[in-house]
């Protein structure tokens, strides 16, 4: 993340709705926590950054620890970014609409599938 980005936090509201939606108790990419400090060791993190014009809304979030929201930033995002840039893409592709890959219903690999 460029040095000029500033980090914005999403209001408290956010993360109740975050608790309300059982998405607060552990980070939504590795897994992990710490049950006994505040927010289990967890953070909100914007997916599209209110620089980038993203809102605080729980579609928008991602509960994440530190390591994984430090990757997401610097090394998810970039790549990301320029994988729809060499495909010139102005959206996500449509089969990210529905979780795929390794231990999704598609994944031919899975034993219950």
């Amino acid at each position: 993340m460029p040095l000029n980005r500033i980090r914005h936090a999403f209001p408290a509201w956010i993360w109740k709705q975050l608790q309300e939606a059982g998405r607060a108790d552990c980070c939504e990419m590795c897994g992990f926590k710490i049950p006994l400090l505040k927010k289990r060791g967890l953070t909100a993190s914007h997916i599209i950054s209110k620089d980038d014009g993203g809102k605080d809304i729980i579609d928008n979030a991602l509960v994440l620890c530190r390591n994984c929201a430090e990757s997401f930033d610097t090394l998810l995002k970039p790549k990301i970014y320029e994988a729809f840039k060499q495909h010139e893409l102005n959206a996500p592709p449509k089969g990210w609409q529905h979780a795929e890959g390794r231990g999704s219903p598609k994944d031919k690999t899975r034993n219950d599938a």
